[in-house]
Parts: C-alpha cells; sequence; structure tokens
C-alpha cells in the first residue's frame, strides 16, 4: 500500500480518537471517500490502535521503547498521539500483518468478586478457581495466554494443563507462571504467600515498570514460599498437603504464623475492628480454629499470652495484663 495513503490514514485515526477539530471532520469526510484504497487504509490504522490498548503491560513497554529509538526517522508522526505512533511505525517498519490484532484481543475477560462466602467457577479452559471470602481477581484469556490479576483474598488454582498458553499471576508485584497444576495464592497487604500440592510453579519477582523479573523460585508439592514486594522471601518451607487451602473446609491452621496474620484471617470471616497497643507481627502463633469460632480463638489468646482482652459490641480490645 502506498506510504502516503497510510501516513494519512494513521494521521486520520488519530484524529478521530482525540476528536475532530472544527472543519477537520469535513476534510476527513472528503479524504475517505475519495477511494476504496483510503477506506481500507483507515480500517487498518484504526486496527493497529485497538491493537496496541488490548497488547498485554508487558507487551506494548517493549514495543514502545523498541519504535522510541526510530521515532525520529518518521517526522509525520511527531505530533500524532505517542500510542498509535509508536504502534504504527512498529508494525510498518517490521511488516507486521494486521491479524495481530486478532492475537492481542482477549477471548475472555471477567472480573469475580467472592464477597461473603466461598466461590469455585470453572474458566473457559477447564481450568478451576475457587475463591475464598472477600477475594477479587481479573481474568483476561488471549490467544497465546492466561492471565490473572489477584486485587485481594486468597484462591485456590486447578490449572488445565496447555503448554502453548501459559497461566500467569500476577499480585503484589510477584508473577506466578504455570503450565497446569494446583496451587493455593494468599495476598497480603505487604506480602503474597504461595503453596504448592502438585505440580511446578515459578514464582518471579517484577521489580520496575518495564515488568523487568529475576526468578525466585520454583515450587513443587508440598512447597511454601512467602515474598514481601520487594522481592525478598519471608520463609520457605513444607506443609502437609491437606493443610493446604483449609479454608475451603472452613478451617484456619496456623503454624508459627504472626498474631496480625491470625487475626487478618479471621477478619475474612467475622466483622470486627480491633484496637491494640501490642506488636502483634512480633508474636507467633499454631492452632486449628473453625473460622467463625471467634471467641474459642480469643480464649487461647487469654490464656497462653496472657493478654486482657475487652470485647465492645464488633471492637476487640487487646492489652498485656
Amino acid at each position: 500500500m502506498n506510504n502516503n495513503i497510510t501516513d494519512q490514514a494513521i494521521y486520520w485515526a488519530s484524529c478521530k480518537q482525540e476528536g475532530f477539530r472544527k472543519n477537520q471532520k469535513n476534510d476527513f469526510e472528503n479524504w475517505i471517500n475519495q477511494n476504496k484504497e483510503n477506506k481500507i487504509a483507515f480500517k487498518d490504522a484504526q486496527n493497529i490502535y485497538n491493537v496496541f490498548h488490548n497488547i498485554p503491560r508487558y507487551y506494548t513497554k517493549k514495543t514502545s521503547q523498541g519504535v522510541h529509538k526510530n521515532s525520529k526517522k518518521r517526522r509525520i508522526y511527531n505530533n500524532l498521539r505517542p500510542l498509535i505512533a509508536y504502534a504504527a511505525i512498529f508494525m510498518i517498519t517490521l511488516g507486521v500483518s494486521f491479524k495481530v490484532y486478532d492475537y492481542y484481543t482477549p477471548t475472555f475477560e471477567a472480573n469475580y468478586i467472592s464477597g461473603n462466602a466461598i466461590k469455585s467457577t470453572i474458566l473457559p479452559d477447564g481450568s478451576t478457581i475457587t475463591m475464598d471470602n472477600k477475594t477479587q481477581m481479573e481474568v483476561t484469556f488471549y490467544n497465546n495466554s492466561r492471565n490473572v490479576i489477584l486485587k485481594r483474598g486468597q484462591v485456590f488454582f486447578d490449572i488445565a494443563h496447555n503448554k502453548e498458553k501459559v497461566f500467569s499471576i500476577d499480585v503484589n508485584n510477584v508473577e506466578i507462571q504455570v503450565m497446569g497444576t494446583s496451587f493455593e495464592v494468599k495476598k497480603n497487604e505487604n506480602d503474597t504467600k504461595i503453596t504448592v500440592t502438585e505440580g511446578v510453579v515459578k514464582v518471579s519477582h517484577v521489580y520496575d515498570h518495564h515488568n523487568k523479573q529475576v526468578l525466585l523460585s520454583r515450587l513443587e508439592k508440598g512447597d511454601s514460599l512467602s515474598v514481601n514486594r520487594k522481592g525478598k522471601i519471608k520463609f520457605f518451607n513444607k506443609v502437609k498437603i491437606s493443610d493446604i487451602a483449609s479454608w475451603r473446609d472452613l478451617r484456619l491452621i496456623f503454624n508459627n504464623n504472626s498474631l496480625q496474620e491470625a487475626f487478618d484471617d479471621f477478619s475474612r470471616y467475622n466483622d470486627f475492628e480491633l484496637e491494640s497497643n501490642i506488636d502483634l507481627t512480633s508474636i507467633s502463633f499454631s492452632g486449628v480454629f473453625e473460622e467463625y469460632d471467634m471467641d474459642n480463638f480469643l480464649n487461647v489468646l487469654e490464656n497462653i499470652y496472657s493478654l486482657q482482652i475487652i470485647k465492645q459490641n464488633n471492637k476487640i480490645i487487646l492489652s498485656h495484663k
């Protein structure tokens, strides 16, 4: 196709996206109705724009960075919207087919919120996700990948095997990748816990906005790993398979967890406000409780740690005796 027509098509696609200025719309109508070639070029230019906005974040950054180095060679794009200019130059320079639009267009998108109940869902690829109370996640499938962003809460994943489509989960600057396996992911405020029941799970730390990563660990059956937002591993140990995602059986199992984490877990199932002058993160705790048996949990704390616990409506006040 004539490069001049392609340039004009990209210009008009950018103008239309940002909104035509006075008299621009008439000029555009005159141009596009001149011939069939202009119409085809304009349609292709619009597809380029849509492609760039549908490409996953880690692809768009690489595209922008690479194209930026060559953008000075094509002065016609200097006044265009950067995103569409970068995408257009990139595709024209490399001769990429406009069929790439289909490649980067999501084949499935969904936002899941569990509310105050445990919910299980079967995804289009046959994978099963089981969400605990107060959990939210976004799922997006492409032709070559399956992606999840865990917003909050904890999820047990039973992933259908597909070596052609990696299943990845983004949470707290951590990327988790699998082909097909079963594992639990728990998002806390400042860290992420991954525990594997079957298969192999690759855990990486995403350490800058260009999606640069460093591999932290390859977890296997029975492995449990906790990593903070900075990529520091807090602990790595082995656990009983039967103890993984025990919340599915309405049980909370603590094994040298901090008291703060224990209260955070109970808050997922019980409505209360905690007030304390004690550093709960420095106190380790072990035990097994039913999720809604808050009274039993508090009684144990009083007896073991000699704490004074006062309950006022939905407020729990902790202090040393």
